[in-house]
């Protein structure tokens, strides 16, 4: 059976959305100031989500026959700890609701699921992907199959008593949900992260197959999710936490929550007035051990409360909007039931539990004609935002599923509980399946289901849940012009509004050129400061509920307008949490890694710096370095070919910003944008004029065709509507870099140390590595550590250099992060002698292929052009950071920029695996000497 999925798209948006601003006139100019020192980026701030919580007990109040050990002979005797049940409800900016149900039981049976969501969708209007429920799977609580108290003529008088529990839960889980709804008060959300090992694998593997045993080799899973719920002012209200272990410490008849209510009873008692939520992870093939004493659960509980208690002091992840629900059934076929004769034969036996499992289905099949062949498993994904995403799947799930699936849905965070909404009996993975045993299909035997699921189980499931998990969250960024001291109401993509108001814009110009080199914006987003880069390798910034960037400002428009601007500044707009695009329909244009060369982003310089040159061209498009006729070009998005090799597929029906030219392509996307690829070395055939091409699709080649300056690079740009009412640039920076990192999950770190910068001789210069990005946020990078052209050093993300001769320089840059992930980048800085315009110091590009995938024996091809120098004006030194000899070789000095053969080429090997620096370097007669470096990971 389907369920209803809610992915959260904004009804009725199409093509470009261009948000209307309403205007309110100009206060007066803010007074002039100096730019401010670079600075990181701020921190991530909360969405302004709401949160409620409440609990229940939940404790029988009479004997109950036992669940979970078919060895129990009696009912309860007594209460060692209460049962509860607790309910903690969550509401997006939107209004998307979500209430998560912890119970301190066996199982949530798949009728009291169905019984809750139908009672709270008709009084609380809660649709049935909102609602997940989740059991500990305690040991020492109440049986709730009432029915199956009827095998056993011992239980038989328990089972009134049990339809009186089930029938007061029932009551109790309606009003415990309504409770935790009448709460819902503004809350910040986080995601924290800690571990507890008391948790082994019980699957130990003997002559006579797996028996249930501590095995230290087996799969486990450590790791203990934290979600914390604070309020506005940081005040701690509840903790949400998970753990892949069963619950099954004791065996006695006594009543308890086991380890897993010992937990949340300890975090209660540290934290008076926080509600500790507990959810069950995969721990189908998990035990806690040693068990079997009460002492031993309390010390589990114990050990798992202070792996919360750590997780709470780590860097806390904020969580963004929006929520996105989705809960569907996953048909799960069973392997085939052994033929009616043989069923007879062992409903015949005195074999346990064989016996009573064969004639369970020669019950159904006189009843039915049949025996069922599959099962609906429900799995359940609850994604905040972009930062966290929640796996609920039904039945006892074994640990491999919460494995696989953190490496599949690699990026952001994810935690994957079991138990949920149903369990049936255990969900085993093929590697379960393949060795046999209890959890391969040993359990079923206990109950009604025919036996073992097939061998494509842990198929099923994952491919349902990577299938709900990566649905689009359809995103576009809203934008608005602003003046100084001008405010705007602006509508985001998914309906919400922000209302922003431009500040102040501050510009920071070098000493030889004075031209802009850093555009600083100051902004009030819904009442909160907020001070932005101007492109220039400047991502987004979350404030408050929204994401913010600012792409260009008057500054850098000032002698071509290819922007359509006509205020002080654009901002751009996206809802916290969000994409910055449709996830899906954009994607990185050349087949190579990301900085795998020198790049030249939008409000860059891009005239090669020549000082004495006017007016000043500031770059608007997005320049990638590759290594000539080497890159594959690749469509971006979906789209047909508009222009061609000189070519307009309906002349006079396209922007004028669409400019037809030999070694460009244009795309037109179904957004209506239109897609710029220049300095094509060639076009490929299937992307001829008028063809439909799709995303990734190869369009051409990598090379420096047109007017490229003679350093080869792909020029992209995207063009779109305005605020202003005109088409104009569409800064896709922040696009691209989504883009790239979202289909490469492992790259968690990026260093950045561009742009270039300008300087004279013996003039200050700050280089700056605080663009650098962790994929856990900017706390989770450790260090910054430059080492300079003279061998010094420095730590932080800043550091002040003066350089004493002219030349085109390349500092080193490396980012540490936490988990000892590294990543290096350089920062380019030309320097010239102010006394003498005319002498330009020499430059330099090279580039190298592959980039990806390079393991150790493979041979990679090197390029290199220097600039500003003659052709028999030095040579090119490679070093390439391995300890092998230096290479020399001599590119054209760009003497003719198209030259075909104007790259110097050679080849190299590393015969290890190894983080390498390569560095070339060529020298004019001056002594100048003009350095580029290069970053290639070799892998064993």
């Amino acid at each position: 059976m389907k369920r209803l999925c809610i992915a959260l798209v904004t009804a009725g948006w199409v093509g470009a959305l261009i948000a209307s601003a309403a205007a309110q006139p100009p206060a007066a100019p803010a007074p002039a100031a100096q730019p401010p020192a670079a600075q990181p980026p701020a921190p991530l701030a909360p969405t302004a989500w709401k949160a409620g919580v409440a609990a229940v007990k939940i404790t029988p109040e009479e004997p109950l026959w036992m669940a979970g050990y078919a060895s129990r002979k009696k009912p309860s005797e007594g209460v060692a700890a209460d049962l509860f049940a607790k309910a903690l409800a969550i509401e997006d900016p939107v209004g998307t609701r979500l209430v998560i149900v912890t119970l301190d039981l066996i199982s949530v049976p798949r009728t009291l699921r169905d019984w809750l969501e139908a009672a709270v969708q008709e009084k609380h209007a809660l649709k049935p992907p909102s609602l997940l429920m989740n059991c500990s799977h305690t040991h020492c609580g109440p049986e709730l199959r009432a029915s199956r108290l009827a095998d056993d003529e011992a239980k038989v008088p328990h089972a009134p008593a049990a339809e009186r529990y089930v029938a007061a839960l029932q009551q109790k889980l309606v009003a415990l949900v309504g409770d935790a709804l009448a709460r819902l008060t503004p809350a910040r959300l986080d995601f924290q992260r800690g571990r507890a090992g008391f948790a082994m694998n019980r699957r130990r593997p003997t002559r006579k197959g797996y028996n249930n045993a501590p095995y230290f080799d087996g799969p486990v899973d450590h790791e203990v999710p934290v979600l914390r719920v604070a309020d506005l002012q940081g005040k701690l209200v509840a903790v949400l936490f998970g753990y892949a272990c069963h619950n099954t410490t004791m065996g006695d008849y006594l009543i308890r929550g086991d380890y897993a209510g010992y937990a949340q009873q300890y975090l209660e008692e540290e934290h008076p007035g926080v509600t500790a939520l507990f959810m069950i992870g995969c721990g189908g093939d998990q035990n806690p051990y040693p068990r079997g004493k009460e002492e031993h659960a309390k010390y589990h509980g114990r050990s798992l409360a202070l792996a919360v208690e750590a997780a709470l002091q780590t860097p806390p992840k904020p969580l963004r909007g929006p929520l996105c629900l989705a809960f569907e059934d996953v048909s799960l076929a069973f392997a085939p039931v052994p033929p009616r004769e043989e069923l007879e034969k062992t409903a015949a036996s005195n074999k346990t539990p064989d016996a009573g499992h064969a004639q369970r289905l020669l019950k159904e099949l006189q009843e039915t004609g049949k025996i069922r062949a599959t099962y609906a498993c429900p799995v359940q994904v609850v994604r905040f935002g972009r930062d966290l995403t929640l796996v609920a799947i039904g039945g006892e799930t074994v640990v491999d599923y919460a494995l696989r699936l953190k490496r599949e849905l690699a990026g952001p965070s994810v935690w994957v509980a079991g138990y949920s909404n149903d369990v049936f009996t255990y969900l085993p993975s093929a590697r379960v399946l393949r060795e046999g045993g209890y959890e391969a299909g040993g359990a079923s035997k206990w109950g009604s289901l025919p036996g073992p699921f097939a061998a494509d189980v842990e198929d099923r499931v994952v491919g349902k849940i990577l299938e709900l998990a990566r649905r689009p969250i359809e995103s576009q960024p809203a934008a608005v012009d602003l003046n100084v001291g001008q405010e705007a109401t602006v509508q985001l993509v998914n309906g919400q509004t922000a209302t922003v108001k431009l500040l102040e814009v501050q510009e920071q110009r070098d000493s030889l050129r004075n031209a802009l080199r850093l555009a600083r914006v100051t902004v009030e987003v819904n009442g909160r400061p907020v001070t932005l880069g101007s492109a220039t390798y400047h991502l987004p910034v979350t404030a408050g509920d929204v994401q913010i960037d600012c792409p260009i400002t008057r500054g850098y428009n000032q002698n071509i307008d290819y922007w359509g601007l006509d205020a002080d500044a654009r901002l751009r707009l996206w809802p916290a949490g969000y994409p910055l695009i449709t996830p899906g329909t954009f994607s990185y244009p050349v087949n190579q890694r990301w900085f795998a060369s020198h790049t030249l982003m939008a409000n860059q310089i891009g005239d090669g710096e020549d000082v004495k040159k006017k007016p000043i061209y500031y770059h608007w498009g997005l320049d990638l370095g590759g290594a000539e006729r080497m890159v594959d070009v690749l469509a971006a998005t979906d789209g047909q070919v508009v222009s061609a090799a000189g070519e307009l597929l309906q002349p006079g029906t396209y922007p004028d910003l669409v400019k037809p030219r030999g070694d460009v392509l244009y795309l037109r996307d179904a957004r209506g944008w239109y897609y710029r690829y220049s300095h094509l070395d060639s076009i490929d055939p299937s992307a001829g004029l008028g063809a439909k091409v799709n995303m990734g699709q190869k369009i051409g080649v990598l090379g420096k065709q047109g007017a490229s300056g003679g350093w080869s690079h792909l020029h992209f740009d995207i063009v779109a509507p305005q605020p202003s009412g005109r088409w104009g640039i569409l800064e896709g920076y922040a696009l691209l870099f989504e883009a790239y990192h979202d289909a490469h999950p492992l790259e968690v770190l990026q260093a950045v140390a561009r742009p270039h910068q300008l300087a004279a001789v013996g003039e200050a210069v700050t280089l700056d590595g605080s663009r650098s990005w962790s994929r856990h946020g900017p706390d989770h990078i450790a260090s910054h550590t430059w080492t300079f052209s003279d061998g010094k050093t420095a730590r932080g993300p800043t550091a002040k250099r003066r350089y004493d001769k002219p030349g085109s320089y390349s500092e080193i840059l490396k980012v540490v992060d936490k988990d000892g992930n590294l990543d290096y980048d350089f920062a380019v800085v030309r320097v010239q002698d102010s006394e003498a315009p005319d002498q330009k110091p020499p430059s330099i590009h090279a580039a190298y292929w592959p980039t990806c995938d390079i393991k150790a024996g493979d041979e990679l091809t090197f390029k290199v052009r220097s600039f500003s120098v003659a052709p028999d004006e030095g040579q090119e030194e490679w070093n390439f950071g391995d300890g092998s000899p230096p290479v020399c070789v001599q590119s054209d000095g760009n003497a003719q920029a198209l030259a075909p053969d104007g790259y110097a080429v050679t080849q190299h090997t590393y015969l290890n695996a190894g983080h390498y620096l390569a560095q070339v370097s060529r020298t004019n007669r001056r002594g100048e000497t003009a350095t580029a470096r290069l970053e290639i990971v070799v892998r064993p």
